[in-house]
């Protein structure tokens, strides 16, 4: 009886498996092309970008680690007109100072982060 029982659980874990069918096939026709503008903006304050991030109408750009202490570590620019808005960011480990921004997250207004 032990033999048959053990028999019939190996035969069914033996037996085919039926395969997921929840995929899709993408192939190049699947795709239309869109033609793409873009505008370079060169800003000189901008030394060493590591990070870019939005929120609302200001993109945030964080320098990386090695830039001169005495250049600010986040630019803002309004990405309404492309205007550089401001640097942010002093170097140091005081009270608002900071050593490096690498993320960037929305504060509880438009103005903050």
């Amino acid at each position: 009886m032990n033999r048959i029982m053990l028999f019939l659980i190996l035969f069914v874990s033996c037996g085919t498996s039926k395969e997921n069918d929840n995929y899709i096939i993408i192939q190049k026709e699947d795709f239309t092309i869109i033609p793409l503008k873009s505008d370079k903006h060169y800003f000189e304050e901008i030394i060493n970008p590591a990070n870019i991030g939005i929120i609302d109408s200001k993109i945030l750009i964080s320098e990386r680690h090695r830039v001169p202490e005495q250049r600010p570590r986040i630019h803002i620019i309004n990405s309404k007109d492309w205007t550089y808005d401001k640097p942010k960011g002093k170097h140091g480990e005081g009270p608002l100072e900071i050593t490096s921004a690498s993320l960037f997250y929305k504060g509880e207004n438009g103005n903050t982060f």
